[in-house]
């Protein structure tokens, strides 16, 4: 309920400061990352650090290519392309390395051979009620988690692709990781 009031809560405590806050600003080491409403934060990060503070995500390193998606992976032929948004790319050269941010709820489970899929094999599941926290190695050999109503088991090979949602965050990496 609304009170009319303003207060200032400090908590570490993330799912605390979503349920009580309106506003929620993120401090990292006594400098302010961020402010905004919860959904903002969450959806909209403006520094890695918020984007892998808030909520679970998985990173991605990789290179911002000439149509400014980020590439991840060797050549042109194993190379997997995310389209990309966030604060900073505008500064980064072609070829610039870049840390990618996605979120679980961003993943889709689709057939192998299905257009932009990447092949994984499901190494790990924890039921969760109405849906498997599943993660998996994929062909490339990174390990990802997300969230799947499928019913999945240890040693599946599955194909994965982002939904057609907002793109990823994507932000200048500081040091090159090659």
């Amino acid at each position: 309920a609304h009170i009319g009031i303003t207060a200032v809560w400090v908590t570490h405590e993330q799912e605390e400061a979503f349920d009580v806050g309106t506003r929620v600003a993120v401090l990292h080491e006594g400098q302010l990352e961020q402010i905004g409403s919860p959904q903002r934060l969450y959806r909209e990060p403006e520094t890695p650090f918020v984007a892998g503070f808030i909520g679970r995500t998985s990173v991605f390193h990789g290179r911002l290519a000439s149509d400014g998606s980020a590439q991840v992976g060797g050549g042109a032929d194993a190379a997997v392309r995310f389209a990309v948004t966030g604060p900073g790319l505008t500064d980064v050269e072609v070829g610039g390395p870049v840390a990618i941010y996605i979120r679980p709820e961003a993943w889709e489970v689709v057939a192998q051979d299905s257009t932009g899929a990447l092949g994984a094999v499901v190494v790990g599941l924890r039921f969760a009620g109405r849906e498997n926290l599943v993660r998996v190695k994929l062909d490339q050999g990174a390990e990802i988690e997300f969230a799947s109503e499928k019913d999945l088991a240890i040693g599946d090979r599955v194909g994965l692709r982002l939904r057609d949602a907002a793109p990823p965050a994507a932000f200048p990496l500081e040091r090159d990781p090659a």
